[in-house]
């Protein structure tokens, strides 16, 4: 997609097909005025329902069409369907077509689908099926095996996998798979792995090891310092055993690097070294930016360290007295991206300042999501507000073009404000990838591209608007964003934040890995009475509790 100014934008973009279909579904009517208008098809087999036109939509999306990045039309058909609740808007329209363009809303972002794609949902089944082989010893499981199954769905011989996990092995403690073999069916029948990086995992898929499955020196030397991880599936590239998190394109393959090369500083010529030293080196100099913002009838200059970029919000937002910082908001209004959510695509917002993701409780209904009810009395929202947390979903799997994404510490607020009409994807999103690259027109010829906060904002001309996704094995997803324009003037923000010292608040359970905080957690006392938060293992529920002792005392 060109780079344009506003302007050009309202000749060089017109509608999508998706576009399109919103613009015209919601326009039609049931005319008994005056039956010349009526299309013959309909006199023939009637007018289509909002629940027909709700099931094309979903099909074109499904088939690849996608909204148009941006809308100065008169009519943006995509802001309509989002803000129809909105006075200013729904006056435009009558009963039916707000009914119409209500539904196709909750269509677009996952809050409601038609019964036809009901029932693909309901038969899409994510779960593992494997086989009564062991994957470690390559023998058929029996009854006196013990045979158990991991979080991830795999199946072993309990000795095996405790053996396994509790192995002491010289150097670091990741397995990676070396070679597979496979049965006459086409499943894992065995796993050869090999040892290095910081942690243990499932020989077949890679997931964390349980740490009760783990000898204890290594549960607590590498599950101690998880920080910042957000409770994602970790990798050795993320972080090491003495250093803590880090982030940046260090972390990228040669592929991946080259990639972002090529868009940053328009070369791909070079050794890895040579590269990456004037990609840091450009992320450096174009980071020392400061401009003017106003705040009322001031004018001040903020720099690089004071403003910060939320992508969810349509209006900047200016917090602090002397030392002001700048909550920034995209030019072209708030972004949104397509994900697929068991092969329906929906939208989903982005906040890099929100600690986790937020799932909405209509989307949990939609697709019949598994959660659990964990809450907590930490979370926070922007303005320092106490959110109720009423569940985490268990395991919130999408797909991100051709990625697979999976995160464990997706909630579900108790009492959602009116404008939490999306997915919005958080902190643990971002931290799901290698490194992501969020780029976006903060005002006229100027673009921010930002990772989250991981490393310095930077300010440059001529960008592309669009999230770079560098995912953990090596694939590149480049997703354009779609920006919805505010038509209701809402400025609050569905943030989750945790005041403090998060990775003192949290723990992480020995079962699943999911991580939270610990008022939320059930706690195990596995020191009789130790006091410090390391000396006590954490569940998320009691069905968690009771897989995870039961590998333990056996």
């Amino acid at each position: 997609m060109p780079v344009l100014d506003s302007e050009e934008w309202t000749s060089a973009v017109p509608y999508t097909l998706p576009d399109n279909m919103l613009v015209t579904y919601i326009a039609m009517l049931t005319f008994t005025d005056n039956p010349t208008t009526i299309p013959i098809s309909w006199q023939v087999v009637g007018a289509p329902k909002p629940e027909d036109l709700a099931t094309v939509l979903v099909r074109v999306l499904q088939a690849g069409a996608r909204f148009s990045p941006i809308n100065w039309h008169s009519l943006d058909p995509l802001a309509i369907v989002t803000h129809i609740d909105t006075p200013s808007v729904s006056s435009r329209y009558s009963e039916p077509q707000r009914y119409t363009a209500r539904l196709l809303g909750d269509v677009v972002y996952g809050r409601w689908m038609p019964n036809e794609i009901m029932k693909e949902v309901q038969s899409v089944n994510h779960s593992c099926s494997p086989d009564d082989t062991c994957a470690i010893c390559l023998t058929d499981m029996e009854p006196c095996d013990n045979p158990v199954t991991l979080y991830c769905g795999h199946k072993y011989c309990l000795e095996c996998i405790k053996s396994f996990g509790k192995a002491k092995l010289n150097g670091d403690l990741t397995h990676r798979i070396s070679s597979v073999e496979l049965n006459e069916a086409g499943q894992v029948r065995r796993a050869r792995v090999r040892a290095e990086g910081t942690d243990k995992r499932c020989p077949i898929c890679r997931r964390l090891l349980c740490g009760d499955l783990l000898d204890p020196y290594y549960n607590e030397r590498y599950r101690s310092l998880v920080g910042l991880r957000l409770g994602i599936d970790r990798h050795e590239a993320g972080g090491e055993v003495t250093g803590g998190t880090r982030r940046g394109p260090q972390l990228l393959t040669d592929e991946q690097l080259r990639f972002e090369c090529q868009i940053i500083i328009d070369k791909t010529e070079g050794t890895r070294e040579s590269l990456l030293e004037e990609l840091l080196q450009t992320m450096r100099t174009s980071s020392q930016l400061g401009f003017d913002v106003k705040d009322g009838a001031k004018t001040f200059s903020v720099k690089e360290e004071n403003i910060r970029v939320e992508l969810s919000i349509s209006a900047s937002i200016i917090y602090g007295t002397e030392n002001k910082t700048v909550l920034h908001a995209p030019q072209w209004g708030p972004v949104v991206v397509p994900i697929q959510v068991k092969d329906v695509p929906i939208l989903a917002s982005l906040s890099p300042s929100s600690i986790f993701t937020v799932v909405p409780k209509a989307v949990v209904r939609t697709f019949g999501l598994k959660t659990k009810p964990i809450t907590s009395s930490q979370f926070i929202d922007f303005s320092g507000k106490h959110v109720d947390v009423a569940e985490v979903v268990d395991e919130f799997r999408f797909y991100l073009k051709n990625i697979e994404i999976c995160l464990n510490n997706a909630v579900v607020l108790k009492n959602e404000p009116s404008f939490v009409k999306s997915v919005q994807l958080g902190m643990d999103f971002f931290e799901s990838a290698l490194w992501t690259r969020c780029s976006v027109r903060l005002q006229d010829g100027l673009y921010v591209v930002s990772d989250g906060g991981y490393t310095s904002h930077m300010f440059m001309k001529d960008q592309p608007d669009e999230l770079r996704y560098y995912s953990r094995d090596g694939k590149i997803c480049q997703v354009p964003f779609i920006h919805v324009r505010d038509l209701a003037g809402e400025t609050s923000l569905p943030i989750l934040s945790l005041p403090g010292d998060f990775s003192a608040q949290c723990g992480e359970c020995q079962w699943c890995c999911r991580y939270f905080p610990c008022d939320g957690m059930l706690k195990y006392d596995d020191n009789n009475g130790g006091v410090s938060t390391r000396e006590f293992r954490y569940y998320c529920d009691e069905d968690c509790k009771a897989k995870g002792m039961a590998t333990r005392s056996c």
